[in-house]
């Protein structure tokens, strides 16, 4: 009999640790089927909540290829007639290129400007994804903005399409300009990029430039952070701001007036969202935020 004890002990601890595996492992699956859901349903509302984007993208896309033929023909003099009204003969474009520009020389300040030109294709999305990421509430709000902007930009650009400097130095209405974009990636090398920008390309729209939407979105960006960033970030955004500006005219993409107005756009359909979606949401009780945003909340009270 005391020879058996010591067997069924270590046979009791054997079974005990096989059942202490069983349940680990039980327990690291069904961990792991919560991280499969929680990651499921972090892309579910990722897909809803980035969706609205790629339709605008998707509609205007297909009223600019489908449907160039039936869209009004593109404006090239009244832009530059209010320019030389403002600023006398030589537009500023062809002023700034002609004091700062050698193709055959490009100086630091023109990789400069070609990285901040650049940035117009990387700034808003990255903006977009951090906010969902630490506040889905923020995102939402934000893009409710950018879309709103957005669409009523493209709107712009199927009525009144426009035709930007250097297109129409092309054409001969304006003195000779460079598009900068092209011709510095071609320096650099990336002949890839430049055809991009080569006024070819079945994907770009090349009489999209009332508004310049390149100005509007760094300064929606820099009034949606305005008021919760320290002096230094905002003197970050409204430098950000207005070097997009001087780039996009000194590099013939567009004309001041485009700048303004693209500026102006930013800032109505910044009233319009705080007129829809009040800029102090934050200090509503957290019982109430579901009623946001506020057209939400007049259309339910209605109802009820």
């Amino acid at each position: 009999m005391a020879a058996t004890r010591p067997v069924t002990g270590a046979t009791e601890m054997a079974e005990a640790a096989f059942e202490r595996a069983i349940d680990a492992r039980r327990d690291d699956a069904y961990a792991a089927r919560g991280r499969v859901r929680r990651i499921l349903r972090h892309i579910g509302t990722f897909l809803v909540d980035w969706f609205p984007i790629f339709v605008v993208m998707f509609v205007y896309d297909a009223i600019h290829n489908r449907l160039g033929r039936l869209l009004p023909p593109a404006h090239t003099l009244p832009q530059i007639h209010v320019e030389q009204a403002l600023f006398g003969a030589t537009v500023p474009t062809v002023r700034m290129q002609q004091a700062f520009y050698s193709a055959s020389h490009p100086h630091w300040w023109d990789f400069m400007a070609l990285a901040v030109y650049t940035s117009h294709f990387v700034v808003p999305p990255l903006v977009g994804l951090a906010l969902w990421i630490r506040s889905r509430a923020r995102y939402l709000r934000f893009m409710v903005w950018f879309i709103g902007m957005t669409t009523l930009g493209y709107l712009t650009y199927v009525l009144f399409p426009a035709v930007p400097p250097w297109l129409a130095s092309q054409q001969g209405n304006l003195a000779p300009t460079h598009r900068l974009v092209r011709e510095l990636w071609d320096y650099l090398g990336f002949h890839n990029m430049a055809a991009l920008f080569s006024g070819v390309n079945v994907y770009a729209n090349d009489v999209a430039a009332i508004p310049s939407l390149h100005a509007a979105y760094p300064l929606m960006i820099t009034m949606f952070f305005w008021e919760t960033s320290p002096r230094a970030v905002r003197a970050a955004l409204a430098l950000y701001s207005v070097a997009m500006a001087l780039v996009l005219v000194y590099g013939a993409e567009h004309y001041l007036l485009d700048i303004v107005l693209g500026w102006l756009y930013a800032l109505v359909t910044a009233w319009l969202v705080n007129r829809l979606w009040p800029a102090d949401w934050r200090r509503v009780p957290l019982a109430h935020r579901t009623r946001t945003p506020s057209f939400m909340t007049n259309r339910t009270s209605r109802r009820a």
